[in-house]
C-alpha cells in the first residue's frame, strides 16, 4: 500500500474541499513518518494548530489556489490540556494564525 503524505493529499482533494476544520498534533519523533493506527494517543499529542506537525500555511494555500474561499472552522483538540487565562490565550493564538496564513493568501493576489 502506498502511504500518502496529508500534503499530496490535500493538494490532490482541493477542488473538492466545501468545508475545513483545522487541528493539529505534534507525535514524537519515531512516530511522524510511519503509519500508526487510526487515532492512535491523540489527545496525548493535540496540540495548538500553530506548534503541531503539520503545516497550516502550506495546507490552505492548496485550497485557496483551488477556489476555496469558505470558512476554517477551528477544532483545537488540546485546549483540555491548558487552564484559564493560558487557555484563553491559546485559543487567540490560533485565531489569530489562521487570520494571518489568510491574509497572507489574499494579499497575495
Amino acid at each position: 500500500m502506498t502511504l500518502f503524505s496529508i500534503y499530496e493529499l490535500a493538494n490532490h482533494f482541493a477542488p473538492y474541499v466545501r468545508y475545513v476544520h483545522v487541528k493539529n498534533v505534534r507525535y514524537p519523533e519515531d512516530q511522524r513518518e510511519v503509519r500508526r493506527p487510526e487515532g492512535w494517543e491523540y489527545i496525548k499529542y493535540a496540540e495548538p494548530v500553530k506548534s503541531g506537525d503539520l503545516d497550516f500555511g502550506k495546507i490552505i494555500a492548496f485550497y485557496y489556489e483551488a477556489g476555496y474561499r469558505g470558512v476554517l472552522t477551528l477544532e483545537d483538540d488540546s485546549l483540555g490540556k491548558f487552564k484559564m487565562p493560558e487557555l484563553l490565550e491559546v485559543h487567540k493564538q490560533d485565531v489569530e494564525f489562521l487570520g494571518q496564513i489568510i491574509h497572507q493568501l489574499s494579499s497575495q493576489k
